[in-house]
């Protein structure tokens, strides 16, 4: 079991050999500085954490960041998830290790525990015959634990390199967590159509439009979100978020035999997906130039993308294809929209135990903004939303068992927000 907690070296020690003086007693010098042995050299001070106040309406909160925690990845942006699990955390990095994240009893300090197992996961073998520019947003986009039933099978929604058709699908894949050593992966899903390297998978702005985010619907089901990938009806292409028999622009029911169907359409990025406590499915999606939204999905329901924004072109004050820039028209609203753009991230729901006057509201993250949102909601409707700046750009966010909030940037590090003393 391996723990990437740092420990210093045990400091040497060394005997003084004192020399016996008289008749038939040994007379050679004493040894000098010069003829001692050479110290070993320090060993390294491991990464400090460091530690921000992070200050809101109602609590005082510190803000760490674990330094060396785990191993870093190897670019920025590059993903990675968690998810709760158990009494701690289930974090998968961006190469597709896993750890398990827990706090020492009566402790504010996160430990991480090597586990057996890895994501079926492919990218260096794109890499070969592509490029790192067109890999950069290859990556494993969430991790779910489903501990249902008393085992615990974990999901992860992670990109997949065909190489006999040279074309990317988003992944589902799935197993179960072993107490030792290892167990198969299944394949689950794989977004439809593959996506041919180099033509309908490109680099930059439109291939990190991928969505990816799972939730249990609490019928049996699996959520997944899959963002349009920049099919969005402009430049001669299609808009695949309107078109039902293809996977991308939608939040996908699937169910364990591999089959989906769409549970709603008319999305652009959705980076965030929960169903809450009483069953409600939210996301949150990712806008062009602002216009970023927290979305009630409904069943059935058409958000409008890529005909209705709050959003523009990032060259322009408008966007080509809405017909009405105030308004969604015949689709479904918002709940929320975020002008200018936050670069809204990952959701959860705040328990009602360690903040319970959080209780029930949505704890909303960002990367380009660098902040959380508290949405105060009243029913479904938002009441108030409260901006916190934590400055780091979050790429996932889970809450434990207790209520410590735990937070994987993008730079791939895991960081808590938990309550300061005394507040």
């Amino acid at each position: 079991m391996l723990l990437f907690t740092r420990r210093l070296l045990p400091s040497l020690s060394f005997a003084l050999i004192i020399g016996v003086t008289g008749c038939g007693g040994d007379n050679r010098p004493a040894p000098t500085s010069e003829d001692a042995p050479a110290s070993p050299p320090a060993a390294p001070a491991p990464p400090s954490n460091s530690q921000r106040n992070i200050r809101s309406a109602f609590y005082n909160f510190t803000l760490t960041t674990y330094a060396g925690l785990v191993p870093p990845p190897d670019r920025q942006r590059a993903g990675g998830s968690l998810a709760t699990f158990r009494d701690g955390f289930l974090l998968v990095t961006a190469a597709g290790d896993f750890f398990r994240l827990s706090w020492p009893a009566g402790t504010d300090s996160i430990t991480a525990e090597r586990l057996p197992v890895s994501v079926p996961f492919n990218r260096a073998d794109l890499i070969k015959v592509s490029s790192a520019e067109l890999a950069a947003p290859f990556r494993i986009t969430d991790v779910l634990v489903d501990d249902r039933g008393g085992a615990s099978r974990v999901y992860v929604a992670h990109h997949h390199w065909d190489s006999d058709a040279n074309c990317i699908t988003l992944r589902v894949s799935s197993t179960m967590l072993p107490s030792e050593g290892t167990a198969p992966w299944t394949t689950v899903f794989d977004s439809r159509p593959c996506l041919t390297v180099g033509e309908m998978w490109s680099s930059g702005e439109a291939a990190d439009r991928g969505g990816g985010r799972l939730a249990l619907d609490g019928r049996g089901g699996l959520l997944l979100s899959v963002g349009d990938y920049g099919f969005e009806g402009l430049n001669e292409q299609v808009a695949f978020s309107q078109i039902a028999d293809v996977s991308y622009g939608k939040i996908l029911l699937l169910d364990m035999a591999g089959d989906a169907v769409p549970f709603s359409f008319g999305h652009r990025n959705p980076q965030g997906l929960l169903v809450d406590n009483v069953g409600r499915v939210w996301s949150t999606e990712h806008g062009p130039e602002g216009g970023d939204e927290l979305n009630l999905v409904v069943r059935g329901g058409n958000y409008g993308w890529p005909l209705a924004t709050y959003g523009t072109a990032y060259d322009s004050d408008v966007w080509p294809l809405a017909t009405d820039p105030g308004s969604h028209g015949r689709f479904r609203e918002p709940a929320e929209a975020f002008v200018p753009a936050v670069g809204i991230s990952q959701l959860l729901q705040v328990g009602s135990t360690y903040l319970p006057r959080w209780a029930g509201d949505l704890l909303v993250s960002s990367l380009q903004a660098a902040m959380l949102f508290r949405v105060h909601l009243v029913g479904d409707r938002v009441i108030y939303t409260e901006r916190l700046d934590i400055s780091t750009r979050v790429r996932d966010i889970a809450e434990g068992q207790d209520g410590r909030i735990l937070i994987w940037n993008d730079a791939g590090e895991v960081a808590s927000l938990t309550l300061r003393v005394g507040s």
